[in-house]
C-alpha cells in the first residue's frame, strides 16, 4: 500500500537547513557521479548506471532513469585531474 507525504518544506532535525519542495522536485541534480580520471570506475553516483571510457579525456555516463526530455544542462569539474572527476546533470 502506497503512502503520501504532503509537505511544503523539508528541514533537518535542528531546523537550521531547509529546502522548498519545488527545489527538490525540479531544481536538484537529477544525476551526478564522481569517477576515476581514467574513466574506468564510478566512485559514487546518483542515477548513473554505467561509465564508458570513449577516448582520451572522454567519459560517457549512462543514466539509470531517463530524463523527461533532452533539455538538461551537463556540468563538469575536475577535483584532482590525476585521480577524480565530477559530473552533474541538472534539468
Amino acid at each position: 500500500m502506497a503512502s503520501i507525504l504532503r509537505v511544503n518544506t523539508l528541514t533537518d532535525a535542528s531546523s537550521n537547513n531547509s529546502v522548498p519542495m519545488a527545489t527538490v522536485a525540479s531544481g536538484s541534480a537529477k544525476a551526478w557521479s564522481t569517477t576515476s580520471a581514467n574513466g574506468e570506475t564510478i566512485n559514487n553516483s546518483f542515477n548513473i548506471a554505467t561509465l564508458t571510457d570513449v577516448g582520451t579525456g572522454q567519459q560517457q555516463h549512462n543514466v539509470t532513469n531517463n530524463f523527461a526530455n533532452t533539455n538538461h544542462v551537463p556540468t563538469f569539474s575536475v577535483a584532482n585531474s590525476s585521480t577524480r572527476s565530477i559530473l552533474s546533470l541538472f534539468k
